[in-house]
């Protein structure tokens, strides 16, 4: 008995459209409701692991058979070609005139790991709602946040434990292949940081007034000498705002020169160079030309822009009050007596211990 099973509305195509145009799957989850699953017992919403991105399906349902999950037939161009002569209007795939089957083995589907029986019409709903519930997409973008927001490694969620307890709530994420190596963790993190760099881009220049910046060098526990570069602004809605710009990394001598080409460099990628108002740093001589730099640069006097640090004015002060004119001397001369005191105190232990241990 032949069985009418309700077809996807057909989405206007032309030769220029592109072939990776997707389903919508909201629209898709609203279909399902509609098609005869009293006529497929056994079956359920296939859990198929990659995008849905080809023509044919625009045709008709992707089912899964629960009782073969070892074998499928793949002959959908086949069919729509030989019973219903449809083709890929977009010219790019011939039609399948001698294209026989194949097959392929797939991961152990939901129905087969939680035991169910898909010729239950019961069982066979359980099935597609959990099927239809889990959402790849959605799994990889929280994957992806706990790894940022956590500042775990890359290679965390490759972890043999972490994917084991992925797969024991939810064995879907094996079935759909949703687990990601430390390359893609890699890859994604740079796309978003790419895709929402261009928000703080536009965030930035609808800037009524200027944006001031102030940056400062330090060197990581792992050696790598980081400048940071953070700006002050305020936003189009009147609200006080600052920013981290960028951390580079300072490869080379830090003269004022080097210093200066890294900043300006950050701010053009940025595209605010026309926009940059006052500079904070603090007193020392490279800092001094790297702002004589930026601002023959930007055409401003380095002067009337040049903000000092408090912070480091304070201390400079207070050292000045507590140890004179020559305070790093006299903070090196403290530090040697110190570690001179020290060994001092740890030869007269080791000999202690020398003589009672003799006695």
């Amino acid at each position: 008995m032949e069985t009418d099973v309700p077809t996807k509305p057909q989405r206007a195509s032309d030769g220029g459209s592109s072939s990776k145009s997707f389903v919508n799957m909201d629209a898709l989850q609203d279909e399902w409701s509609i098609f005869p699953w009293n006529h497929f017992p056994g079956y359920t919403i296939s859990e198929r692991a990659g995008r849905q991105t080809s023509w044919v399906w625009q045709h008709g349902f992707d089912i899964q058979p629960s009782d073969s999950p070892t074998k499928r037939k793949w002959n959908i161009e086949n069919h729509l070609f030989k019973e219903h002569r449809l083709v890929d209007l977009s010219g790019k795939r011939a039609p399948a005139l001698g294209k026989g089957t194949r097959d392929k083995t797939p991961s152990k589907n939901i129905v087969e790991m939680l035991n169910l029986n898909a010729s239950d019409p019961k069982e066979q709903g359980i099935a597609n709602a959990l099927i239809q519930r889990f959402d790849k997409d959605h799994f990889q973008r929280l994957l992806l946040e706990w790894v940022v927001d956590a500042n775990v490694s890359f290679r965390q969620p490759e972890h043999c434990r972490l994917r084991h307890i992925f797969e024991y709530l939810n064995p879907s994420v094996a079935v759909t292949n949703a687990h990601i190596s430390h390359d893609t963790v890699r890859k994604r993190i740079v796309d978003l940081y790419t895709r929402y760099k261009t928000c703080v881009i536009d965030n930035l220049k609808s800037t009524p007034g200027q944006i001031h910046i102030a940056f400062d060098g330090w060197r990581s526990r792992n050696r790598h000498a980081l400048y940071g570069i953070i700006c002050f602004y305020i936003d189009k809605d009147g609200v006080p705002s600052k920013l981290v710009l960028g951390m580079p990394e300072l490869k080379i001598s830090h003269s004022g020169e080097n210093i200066a080409a890294q900043i300006l460099e950050i701010l053009e990628s940025y595209e605010i160079l026309d926009k940059v108002g006052y500079i904070t740093l603090d007193n020392a001589g490279n800092m001094d030309t790297a702002t004589e730099e930026i601002a023959e640069a930007l055409g401003f006097d380095p002067k009337k822009r040049r903000v000092r640090c408090f912070g480091h004015v304070l201390n400079l002060v207070v050292k000045a009050l507590l140890f004179g004119h020559k305070a790093d001397a006299f903070e090196a001369e403290i530090n040697g007596s110190l570690f001179l005191t020290r060994s001092s105190m740890k030869s007269g232990e080791r000999k202690a211990q020398s003589e009672s241990s003799t006695t």
